[in-house]
């Protein structure tokens, strides 16, 4: 009995395979009641063997064996716009604060894809990023301008190539550019501005902007928690991009000394609680300010301005008086001292001051060492001609 369930056994494990008459090997097996039997791609026992066995893998894994032989597709690389979009919504969006999604947003709408989007990323190559450079320059965009937008592109390609969406990322290489110029005020335009102020909250503004060096976005963020009238100082913790409120530029926090005159001027505006410079008592517009800005400077005969001018006057008075510029970076809340450089040439008199310390030494002579210790009567040269012929005459009747 035993011996006639041992061979039935066997038989069942030898037609897990097998080559019927007139055609080739077959996988032919039962699992769980159910019969799985498929022809072997190459018409040979070790290959239908093979095949039993991938067979019975799938059925283990997946429950079924179809697509046994189907190849997975290669993804395929998707184009700059495809990508780009995923980039936005994964990266910027996640990692950036709302004013920057925006500006990236712009730049990639407005300008790379309409250049790159058809691209696939790993057709993108370092001369088609100078032929963008090239385009660009034709249409007159400044060189600022365009290194802003490849900052982007570099940004989003980078990404691509740690998402291993891409093997390698082209060289962006940035075009030169000369400082930008800015302007300032001097004091006394500084005070005319102030004096025109149509409302105490305005000339507040100005004075404050002018002796903070506060970014606009900082200035209408500004809270009343925010300043210490005691210890006469104020905090830098935010600012405002249209009406998203978030940490200031860079991220940092920064504390700002307050002046005498600055403080008074917030002292007659002080209110208990909410924000300090607000129009028809909402917070301040950009646009709307800088028209009321420039109106009065146009009032009191003085070249419109903007209110970054009010940051450029600060920094530029402070280092024209013996400021350092690692003092002025932290004021300002610059990241590197790079941005600060640019008013390293604003202090002539230490500049001057400091090549002087080349100066020879003059000596003094011994009438200039002398005529310290003379009478006042004395001190002039009629009043040391008549010393000298008193002496002389003296010494000639000694003799």
């Amino acid at each position: 009995m035993c011996s006639n369930i041992l061979k039935s056994i066997v038989k069942k494990l030898a037609m897990a395979v097998r080559k019927p008459k007139g055609k080739g090997w077959q996988a032919d097996f039962q699992l769980n009641g159910v019969r799985y039997r498929k022809s072997s791609p190459l018409n040979t026992k070790a290959a239908a063997e093979s095949l039993e066995v991938r067979m019975r893998q799938a059925l283990s894994e997946r429950g079924t064996i179809k697509n046994l032989f189907t190849q997975p597709k290669e993804q395929a690389t998707p184009t700059f716009a495809q990508f780009s979009e995923r980039w936005m919504t994964a990266y910027v969006v996640v990692n950036n604060k709302p004013s920057e999604q925006r500006a990236k947003r712009r730049i990639v709408k407005s300008s790379l894809i309409p250049f790159f989007g058809k691209k696939k990323l790993d057709e993108i190559k370092t001369i088609d990023v100078e032929s963008y450079k090239a385009k660009e320059l034709q249409r007159g965009m400044s060189a600022k301008t365009i290194n802003n937008r490849l900052a982007v592109l570099h940004k989003c390609l980078a990404t691509a190539a740690e998402w291993e969406e891409l093997d390698r990322v082209p060289k962006v290489q940035l075009l030169k550019t000369t400082p930008p110029k800015f302007r300032y005020l001097k004091e006394s335009e500084v005070q005319t501005i102030i004096n025109a102020g149509t409302s105490p909250i305005e000339r507040a503004m100005v004075l404050v902007a002018a002796r903070t060096g506060l970014r606009f976005s900082e200035l209408r963020a500004l809270e009343w928690g925010d300043i210490d009238f005691g210890l006469k100082l104020l905090t830098v913790r935010r600012c405002a991009v249209g009406y998203d409120i978030g940490t200031p530029k860079n991220g940092r926090i920064r504390y700002v000394s307050l002046t005498v005159d600055a403080l008074k001027a917030l002292e007659s505006i002080k209110a208990e609680s909410g924000l300090v410079f607000t129009f028809q008592g909402r917070m301040c517009v950009y646009w709307t300010s800088l028209r009321h800005l420039q109106l009065t400077c146009k009032k009191v005969g003085i070249d419109p301005i903007s209110w970054h001018t009010l940051r450029h006057t600060f920094a530029s008075h402070l280092v024209n008086r013996g400021a350092t510029l690692q003092a002025v970076q932290v004021l300002l809340g610059h990241s590197t001292i790079t941005m600060t450089q640019r008013y390293a040439h604003m202090a002539p008199e230490t500049m001057r001051d400091t090549i002087n310390l080349l100066e020879p030494k003059q000596e003094k002579n011994e009438y200039e060492m002398s005529a310290k210790c003379l009478p006042e009567a004395f001190k002039t040269s009629e009043g040391m001609e008549k010393l000298l012929q008193k002496v002389f005459n003296s010494s000639f009747e000694e003799k």
